[in-house]
């Protein structure tokens, strides 16, 4: 696609996406953890239009995440089989790099076929998920749509929406994620995965490009996230945030954008600090050795001590240390305080 030139939806290939089309560098999620670490050095480094060198990261984790993605929505980077069962041959690891010389996702034929089973599976389960149903139906709303949109600071925003469903009066967000640990949303890891993988400020980022664009919609937009896990039977769950995750998001998101544009403004995307700072001992780890502490005394295990001084048979035991080569002697001075 051109240049995005005014905010929209529009329909967009994922490699102009990530190139970002926006007239300035445009903030995406992706960089939103980046932006907040304390070093937005980082989201320069990762952003194609302030770094000419950026290149995406690269794995066959996330080629398989990828193509999945691709079956299921029909849209996404072009793939190519590579007809090995691993990349441990010359002629495979060949095979990868042209691949991605092209522009294409290279993924081995094992993977593939797991990548077509994922997708079975993922629509036999939706066709009997309540709510779910038309979802990843490609016959009903719009799939791979670009958001983009302009601050009131001037700075400008993208966000890429899987699936739009705009079919009945409130406004449905999908995005398909796949899984290697689990996607049962009752296990109490999962809240915490989903905010560390900044899914809560995908969220956020769709809602506030929606509403900069189609104020009318506030209140009617919801936000949803089909997980999948990699290994058989393939499982799905959808996720809907919670008004808390939304809230917490929301503030994220408009601090971040607030120091990319300071950043943008005056050309300045600083690392760490540039002070040497003080290491806070983690709390945790100071409670862990206390207990281990009291559970010691409590069953009378020796402590060791320190002696405040050697007793005087061993103090006499010591040798004096023999001068070496460029040792000094005692009548020369090492430092001349003067």
């Amino acid at each position: 696609m051109r240049g995005v030139d005014q905010g929209g939806l529009y329909e967009v290939e994922a490699e102009d996406y990530h190139a970002d089309p926006c007239p300035e560098p445009s903030l995406s999620n992706s960089l939103i953890a980046m932006v907040l670490s304390g070093a937005p050095r980082h989201a320069w480094q990762a952003h194609p239009q302030l770094n000419q060198n950026y290149r995406p990261s690269e794995s066959k984790r996330l080629d398989l995440g990828t193509v999945a993605h691709k079956l299921l929505l029909d849209k996404g980077r072009d793939y190519h089989i590579i007809e090995a069962n691993s990349y441990q041959t010359k002629a495979a690891q060949i095979a990868r790099d042209t691949a991605r010389e092209l522009g294409k996702i290279p993924i081995l034929v094992d993977d593939f076929a797991l990548a077509q089973a994922m997708v079975r599976a993922c629509h036999e389960q939706l066709a009997d998920f309540p709510g779910a149903e038309l979802a990843f139906d490609l016959a009903h709303g719009k799939t791979e749509l670009g958001l983009f949109w302009q601050e009131p600071s001037g700075v400008w925003g993208r966000n890429l929406i899987d699936r739009l469903v705009t079919e009945a009066p409130t406004w449905e967000c999908w995005d398909y994620k796949t899984t290697s640990r689990g996607a049962d949303p009752s296990d109490p890891w999962f809240g915490a995965h989903f905010v560390e993988h900044g899914y809560d400020t995908q969220a956020a980022m769709q809602e506030r490009g929606l509403f900069t664009l189609f104020p009318q919609l506030a209140g009617r937009l919801k936000f949803r996230f089909l997980f999948q896990e990699t290994e058989e039977p393939y499982l799905i769950s959808a996720i809907e945030p919670d008004h808390a995750t939304m809230v917490i998001a929301r503030k994220k998101v408009e601090r971040a954008f607030a120091i990319w544009a300071h950043c943008l403004q005056h050309k300045k995307f600083p690392g760490y600090p540039r002070r040497i700072v003080p290491l806070r001992h983690a709390e945790y780890l100071a409670n862990r050795w206390l207990e281990r502490e009291l559970e010691e005394d409590a069953f009378g295990l020796p402590t060791a001590e320190i002696p405040a001084a050697l007793p005087a048979e061993e103090a006499e035991e010591i040798k004096p240390l023999k001068r070496k080569p460029g040792r000094p002697r005692k009548d020369e001075t090492i430092l001349d305080a003067g």
